[in-house]
C-alpha cells in the first residue's frame, strides 16, 4: 500500500515535470519578436548626423526570411516622414533614417505579420539630447524665487444630499 502511494506520487510529479517542460519549448518556439538596433551603441546621434536602423524579426531564436515588413520612421509623437514596406529576403533590412538638424527623438516603427497575426515594435533615438530646450515657460505664475499669488478661486454651493436614499 504505501509502495503504491510513492509511486503514484512520482508519477504525478513527473508528469507535472514533463507538461510544463514542455509547454515552455513550445513558447519558444512561437515567439515573434521584432528587433530594431540603431547603428550607435548609445543610440545618440549629433544633429545633422546620418542615423540608420537594421531591422530583424525574430522567432525561436532564428531570424525570419521572406516576411512581409511595414516600417514608419519620423519624428517623435508626429506623422513619419519615411515610410516603407520590404519582404526581407536576407532576414534583416538596414533603413537609413536620416537626421534631424535640431535637438529631438526620431521614432521607428515596424510592423509585421507572422500566421495571421501583426506584431510591432518601436525604437526611440536622440539627436544632441543634452541641447533640448523647454518648448513652454511656466508663464506670469513664477517671477524668479517668488510666487504671484492666483486669483481666489470662487466655489459654487451646491445643494447635495447629505445620505444616499437607498443607504440612510
Amino acid at each position: 500500500m504505501k509502495k503504491s502511494r510513492i509511486l503514484l506520487l512520482f508519477s504525478l510529479i513527473l508528469l507535472c515535470y514533463h507538461t510544463e517542460s514542455t509547454a515552455q519549448r513550445s513558447n519558444i518556439k512561437d515567439y515573434v519578436r521584432i528587433e530594431i538596433t540603431p547603428d550607435h551603441d548609445d543610440w545618440t546621434y549629433r544633429t545633422n548626423e546620418q542615423a540608420s536602423f537594421t531591422i530583424r524579426v525574430i522567432r525561436g531564436n532564428v531570424a525570419l526570411k521572406n516576411i512581409p515588413l511595414t516600417y514608419e520612421i519620423g519624428p517623435e509623437k508626429m506623422p513619419p516622414v519615411q515610410t516603407g514596406k520590404s519582404r526581407m529576403e536576407k532576414g534583416f533590412l538596414t533603413v537609413k533614417a536620416g537626421t534631424m538638424k535640431t535637438p529631438g527623438f526620431t521614432t521607428c516603427l515596424c510592423r509585421t505579420e507572422v500566421d495571421g497575426i501583426v506584431y510591432s515594435n518601436y525604437v526611440n533615438i536622440g539627436f544632441s539630447p543634452d541641447k533640448l530646450e523647454p518648448t513652454t515657460t511656466l508663464g506670469t505664475m513664477y517671477s524668479g524665487n517668488q510666487c504671484i499669488p492666483c486669483a481666489p478661486a470662487t466655489l459654487q454651493k451646491r445643494n447635495l444630499p447629505l445620505r444616499h436614499p437607498l443607504y440612510p
